[in-house]
């Protein structure tokens, strides 16, 4: 019985490697976003990706977080004028709960860096003009389970 057990198990199919997620950028070379289609990139791989654990390695430019709150990147629509405050289009990616436990924004070399894996929560909706999408830095026992 053992063998015929043995036999079985070896001729089964492998699954899926649990390790291949969605990658945007790549930790050896961070994807620099200096212009709004750059950012627009990124909101469209997290829209394509939404309800999904993905792994980022982004960094931005100083100018593009027009929010005075920590944690938000606001990034104007393309019907707006450069980086003007009171546009009421474009989209807002707010980044939950950074601490200690869950890194996963930071600033480096002059940039606001996303680095890590994270629980991508898709659209959060619409207000006023501007879409809200939303990720959650994993902790390292969530990013591998």
């Amino acid at each position: 019985m053992a063998i015929i057990a043995s036999i079985y198990l070896a001729q089964r199919p492998y699954p899926a490697d649990p390790t291949q997620l969605p990658n945007f950028g790549t930790p050896q070379e961070w994807k620099h976003i200096n212009s709004v289609a750059g950012s627009y990139e990124l909101f469209d791989f997290l829209r394509a990706n939404a309800g999904r654990k993905v792994r980022l390695s982004v960094g931005f430019e100083m100018n593009a977080f027009n929010d005075p709150l920590p944690g938000r990147l606001t990034v104007p629509g393309p019907d707006c004028a450069g980086t003007d405050p009171n546009c009421l289009s474009g989209i807002n990616l707010t980044v939950n709960d950074v601490s200690e436990q869950r890194p996963g924004l930071s600033f480096q070399h002059g940039e606001y860096v996303l680095t890590g894996y994270f629980a991508d929560l898709g659209s959060l909706g619409v207000w006023t003009g501007t879409e809200v999408l939303a990720i959650t830095p994993l902790t390292a026992v969530e990013a591998v389970s």
